[in-house]
């Protein structure tokens, strides 16, 4: 057979007429009311053969034409509409070939692709066929004219064309076009999808499904900048700055409050500074340039350092982190000299002019983008929606404050405070740009900024603010809540500095590279777990005291141990000398004992929340605008409270189903489930079924007042593989039921406080009120924070929130605790029974109670080497398996019942041929199942009354003997246990 027999059916395939060319046409020019029928098939209307006489002589000016409208700017354009409109669905495309002054000729993108130039051919080898390079090209063309004096493009009927296809076969594909190929119709649904913050790739395919083209992402690019500018300047001036532009939208936007601060701009343009990073080994050097001016003068009379070029001085921890998980800071003198430099940074002085060309271009541009217009720059502006402000009423009681970065083009740092729901929901409340992390900045956020667009009299019931270890944050953080002699915006609210940073990001991350072999990560684990051990536990100045001196003494021994691999042990003395304990006051949990929310001891909540703005699909970009930035923080931070607000609404109408299988505490957390959320339900059952293991007995009473010690009955000492040195103290509680009388004072309640000041910290009962008092947790024993209706109504129905505010005030008045309505005579009713030993009692009734750990049994010195007392648990280093596969499958020891007793079991099934036989076998199985049952019962005391039917051993073993240990940096390793 020929070899072109072989390409005959290809050939016939590759020569084809076009069948349809659609495109919208008119029949006269500058009149569209004269359009034909949309999408005009040119197919049917163009001749098959030109006639010459049109073509050639004078009868071209009286040859029918079709002119494409004023719309069409170019020839360009045409190809393109072309494509968009036909000839890409039929399995082609068109471009531009040859352009003169009145007309061009429009060819099949095949035209001229089957011979390579002569250039190619003399410089590369050909790697195709001969066939192929004799293909001839494909001769489609239409021709295109330009009338110049309508200044509009038309089509001759006899003008030049060639329909046919020739050298290629149509193939469907979807053309990438550009914005103004788009149809018209399709362009408003684009732009209305792109403010809707749809994702760009959800928009390309909703084109191509509807107008069967796909726009390429250049296209939506730019066509997202259109939508922006017209979103940001609408109603402004087209000369506006960066500055003016940010103002204007916080304005006009009445779901937003704001505050801004200013400064001169003379002096600004003169105490910028600049900043130049270079790397020596491992260390990062920044050096500062700025003339010896350090301050400029605010609209509000105050000398403040401005850093223009907006690189941050603070906690970043990636570079700052010193021994101590501090923040790195730098302070300068009154003349703006070099000042003090704490860790890995240094800072010179220089002028201004000595910087590059580059560096004054951008600091001058970035001062006019800051312009506010009047003057002044823009130093900081701090904004809340009014979503935030009403969930900062429900709950102002904790803020975390943390600063992030790379957000906006004018690289200024982008500060944010956090709170927390009753159900340890984050709730993102404010947000700030500020120029710098230098201490003014602090002080003008506290100062000024809070106090401002917050509602004070719920910025007065503040509990606690939590922080990272920034010098300058925690420093002007201190001085403003610890003011005497005025109204304290704050009320009495605490600064705790977060543990988290403290432990797991300060020692963890400083002592890692120590840690080598199995021993030094025990250790290490174990010192973890200490220090965890004061922020969680401690709850009164004589454990602090005690704790700390046996985690010296502790390390002290591991000094002794040249097991250790170098520097560890020292290293680790040296964190706990000059970074732990000077800050202890500001970690550990006795500072916060009887503080509401005093069981939040990390702000990395803050770091998740600023996480989560940083994976938002319309997330702020580091070469955004600030007003581009701030649009994309403010769509981020109300769907945040929407969806808050949409979780807190079902939240409200759900509830637990009862189950015929449920026990006594199922019942009662489907009855609390109701009315209560669900972290703070499940913490006071935890307390409800722990009171079992407690006693009392009654230590003074009188007709309105009783007063009742508690302590766990049997103290259980823990082993040293599951607590390791770390103290365990057990202290005898102390319970006073007060009889009050009510505010509508007709009614009497009974007031309860135990010291364990649990209640004060979560709003609910301890295992030490469920001791003595014989009734089960019910919605009356909750704070009204912790209802479900609390975050729906509070600060939206006026009627629920004067109640609230007015119970609240009560139970304020008479010292934080439980208030129940009953009297004090109905109370003791339902006393259960006391245990009676007063000396055993008072044992334990001191603060420091008593240290059951054995490790430190008499004195500092202990007989117990260092090694048995390192905890095992928890190590982030994977050890070494000992047992392999192989070795499983090599030692009958080390297999399981299945696999070693497959054998067996089958050959004795395969003897059972008759009935009576099968019987026996069963009979044997079930002899065996009963023997080993009776085993069971007699370990754990469990029920293992199961049925009558015998499971059948399966074909292969179907888990391993050998223990699957965790992966090195597996999350799960880090969880500490719940105590």
């Amino acid at each position: 057979m020929d070899l072109a027999d072989i390409h005959k059916p290809l050939k016939e395939k590759e020569e084809w007429d076009t069948p349809v060319l659609c495109i919208d046409l008119y029949e006269s020019p500058g009149d569209e009311g004269s359009a034909l029928p949309r999408q005009k098939n040119l197919v049917t209307w163009l001749p098959q053969e030109v006639t010459p006489y049109y073509h050639t002589g004078g009868g071209r000016h009286s040859d029918k034409r079709l002119w494409f409208g004023h719309n069409i700017k170019n020839f360009v354009d045409i190809a393109e509409k072309l494509n968009v409109e036909s000839c890409t669905k039929e399995g082609y495309s068109v471009h531009v070939a040859s352009t003169k002054k009145l007309y061009c000729h429009l060819r099949c993108d095949c035209h001229g692709k089957a011979r390579a130039s002569k250039a190619t051919k003399n410089t590369t080898q050909s790697t195709k066929t001969q066939d192929e390079d004799e293909r001839p090209s494909c001769p489609w063309y239409i021709t295109i004219y330009k009338d110049e004096k309508h200044e509009e493009y038309y089509m001759r009927q006899n003008g030049g064309h060639n329909l046919h296809h020739s050298g290629h076969t149509p193939t469907q594909q979807s053309r990438r076009v550009k914005k103004r190929h788009i149809p018209k119709d399709a362009v408003g649904e684009v732009e209305e999808l792109l403010r809707r913050k749809v994702d760009p790739e959800i928009i390309q395919e909703f084109i191509d499904m509807k107008h069967g083209v796909k726009l390429n992402k250049n296209s939506i690019k730019k066509m997202k900048q259109t939508v922006l500018l017209d979103k940001f300047k609408e109603g402004g001036e087209k000369e506006e700055t960066t500055a003016q532009t940010l103002l204007r939208m916080l304005e006009n936007d009445k779901n937003l409050d704001y505050v801004a601060y200013f400064g001169s701009y003379q002096e600004a343009e003169d105490t910028v500074r600049v900043r130049k990073q270079s790397k020596r080994g491992k260390k990062t050097k920044v050096i500062s340039k700025t003339n010896k001016k350090s301050s400029v003068s605010a609209t509000a009379g105050v000398q403040v350092p401005l850093n223009t070029a907006g690189v941050h001085t603070g906690s970043d921890e990636k570079l700052n982190a010193d021994i101590g998980g501090t923040s790195t800071t730098m302070a300068e003198d009154g003349n703006g000299k070099e000042g003090e430099v704490k860790g890995a940074f240094a800072e010179d002085a220089a002028e201004l002019n000595d910087v590059t060309i580059e560096a004054k271009s951008f600091v001058k541009n970035l001062i006019k983008q800051l312009t506010a217009g009047d003057g002044t720059i823009l130093l900081a502006v701090m904004w809340i929606t009014d979503e935030g402000k009403t969930y900062h009423t429900k709950f102002p009681h904790v803020l975390g404050c943390d600063v992030t970065f790379g957000t906006n083009a004018e690289k200024r740092p982008l500060f944010r405070a956090s709170g927390k729901t009753s159900d340890n929901k984050n709730i993102p409340h404010i947000n700030a740009f500020v120029p710098s992390q230098q201490r003014w900045v602090f002080d003008w956020i506290f100062e000024d900024g809070f106090p401002s667009i917050l509602d004070r009299t719920a910025l007065s019931k503040t509990c606690m603010i939590l922080t990272d270890q920034d010098t300058q944050l925690v420093g002007t953080l201190l001085a403003k809540l610890h003011e005497h002699g005025r109204i304290r915006t704050y009320g009495w609210a605490l600064n705790r500095l977060c543990s988290w940073h403290k432990y797991d990001r300060g020692y963890d991350m400083m002592i890692k590279s120590f840690a080598k072999t199995d021993k030094d990560h025990q250790f290490k684990t174990t010192i973890i777990h200490w220090l965890w051990h004061f922020s969680k536990n401690i709850e009164y100045y004589e454990q602090e005291v005690d704790s700390y001196t046996k985690l010296l003494a502790f390390v002290a021994l591991a000094e002794k141990d040249k097991e250790f691999s170098e520097g560890l042990v020292s290293n680790t003395l040296k964190f706990l000398r000059d970074s732990f304990h000077p800050y202890l006051s500001l970690l550990s949990l006795r500072s916060y004992h009887a503080v509401y929310g005093g069981n939040v001891c990390e702000n990395c909540w803050v770091e998740s929340d600023n996480a989560a703005l940083k994976k938002d699909p319309t997330k702020p970009k580091p070469n955004n605008k600030l007003y581009v930035s701030l649009d994309a923080i403010v769509n981020h931070t109300g769907k945040r409270m929407n969806n808050l607000a949409a979780d807190a609404a079902v939240s409200a109408r759900s509830q637990l189903l009862p189950k015929p299988s449920d026990t006594k505490l199922d019942t009662i957390r489907q009855v609390l489930s109701k009315n209560i959320v669900s972290k703070r339900r499940d913490i006071v059952i935890d307390q409800y079924e722990d009171s079992s293991d407690y006693c009392f007995q009654v230590f003074d009473e009188d007709k309105t007042r009783l007063v009742c010690l508690t302590r766990k009955r049997n103290v259980v000492v823990p082993k040293l593989s599951e607590r390791g040195p770390i103290p365990l103290y057990h202290l005898t509680r102390q319970v006073t039921f007060q009889e009050v009388k009510r505010a509508c004072g007709t009614k009497v309640g009974v007031m309860i406080i135990c010291s364990c000041n649990l209640y004060k910290r979560v709003k609910g009962p301890c295992r030490h009120i469920y001791c003595i008092i014989d009734l089960s947790p019910v919605a009356e024993h909750f704070g009204l924070e912790n209802f479900k209706s609390y975050e729906v109504d509070y600060g939206e129905n006026k009627a629920y929130t004067l109640k609230v505010d007015e119970y609240n005030r009560e139970v304020d008045l008479y010292g934080g605790g439980l208030l129940l309505d009953t009297s004090l005579a109905d109370l003791k009713s339902h006393l259960k029974e006391q245990v009676i030993d007063l000396d055993w009692y008072m044992e334990t009734l001191s603060k420091v109670g008593v240290d059951v750990n054995p490790y430190f049994k008499s004195s500092v010195e202990s007989s117990i080497s260092i090694g048995d007392a390192m905890m095992v648990i928890g190590t982030k280093k994977k050890k070494k398996r000992n047992n392999t596969a192989l070795d499983v499958m090599a030692n009958p020891k080390q297999q399981g019942a299945y696999t070693r007793a497959h054998a067996s079991f089958s050959e004795i099934a395969e003897l059972a041929k008759t009935e009576e036989e099968v019987q026996i076998f069963l009979d044997g199985l079930a002899e065996i199942r009963g023997k080993l049952m009776a085993r069971k019962v007699a370990s754990s005391g469990e029920n293992v009354a199961g049925g009558e039917g015998l499971m059948s051993f399966p074909e292969v073993e179907t888990s391993s003997s050998v223990a699957r240990k965790k992966p090195w940096g597996s999350p799960s390793n880090f969880k500490r246990t719940r105590k």
